[in-house]
């Protein structure tokens, strides 16, 4: 061995390649730490640099809605799956008062065909320069947030993770109660 030279022991590379592994195979990254939506987070505020599908949506619209904010890639294997699970809650619920707002860093070029070809029925953004995802401290795809009666936090995750299309459910019906 070179003078000098460190080279880790055989079992902390296996637990290393074996967090990467787990953190790859499953997800488990962090989830950001959600924070309820203030005035400033209204949809002119959420650095869309292009409205792909849906107007810009003002922060008194979101006040009264369950609010989905959705932060995905075309490149990611589910995305189709994901959209079709938010194609169907937006079915469900938009006429309850569920607002999804959509957003991806990617190219318009990139994202405006997807949205065509799957006909997607909610609002969509571009999110320039991830602005937007660094202020809701998103670092991982697809991610959700998910904004219940008062814009108060009620989820923050996988959108195919068990439990998300039930917790929009659960703040659809508080939301009502609340009315």
């Amino acid at each position: 061995m070179l003078p000098g030279l460190f080279l880790p022991h055989t079992a902390t590379i296996t637990r290393a390649a074996g967090l990467c592994l787990c953190v790859a195979l499953l997800g488990c990254v962090p989830t950001p730490v959600v924070e309820p939506l203030q005035p400033a987070d209204s949809a002119t505020h959420l650095f869309a640099s292009a409205w792909l599908h849906g107007e810009p949506v003002a922060f008194d619209e979101l006040e009264q809605a369950v609010v989905v904010l959705d932060f995905f890639g075309t490149w990611y294997p589910s995305s189709r799956e994901v959209i079709q699970v938010l194609k169907d809650l937006s079915a469900r619920y938009s006429d309850r008062g569920l607002v999804i707002l959509s957003c991806s860093r990617e190219d318009p070029i990139v994202v405006e065909p997807l949205v065509r070809e799957l006909s997607i029925p909610y609002r969509v953004f571009i999110d320039a320069g991830g602005a937007t995802a660094r202020r809701f401290g998103v670092r991982t795809l697809p991610t959700v947030l998910v904004y219940g009666a008062g814009l108060e936090p009620v989820y923050s995750g996988h959108p195919l993770r068990p439990g998300f299309a039930e917790q929009v459910r659960q703040a659809i019906v508080a939301k009502e109660q609340g009315d």
